[in-house]
């Protein structure tokens, strides 16, 4: 009888391992869909941010274009038609 009670004793001891062996297995296919899960937001928040710098450096050089602009603007106004630069006189027809 003895006998029979290690059999069992083995053969539940067995079934114990192959259903931790289950379940870690599947906690670990879990960790591994959460994983991916946590990389895909990862991934698509760098691509907002790089997004988001792409349009700062945007904004920045159409900034710079603007500040161009109005200096040439300046500089046209100073040298332009009624500037004191001008050179040319009025005609005395």
């Amino acid at each position: 009888m003895a006998h029979i009670g290690q059999e069992l004793r083995f053969v539940l001891r067995g079934e114990c391992k192959l259903r931790c062996l289950f379940f870690q297995r599947a906690a670990g296919l879990l960790d591994l869909l959460v994983f991916g899960l946590d990389f895909d937001v990862a991934f698509s928040e760098l691509l907002r941010l790089l997004f988001e710098l792409l349009v700062c450096l945007l904004q920045f050089a159409l900034l710079g274009l603007q500040f161009t602009g109005e200096l040439l603007g300046l500089l046209e106004q100073s040298l332009g038609l009624h500037g004191r630069l001008n050179g040319v006189e009025h005609d005395a027809d």
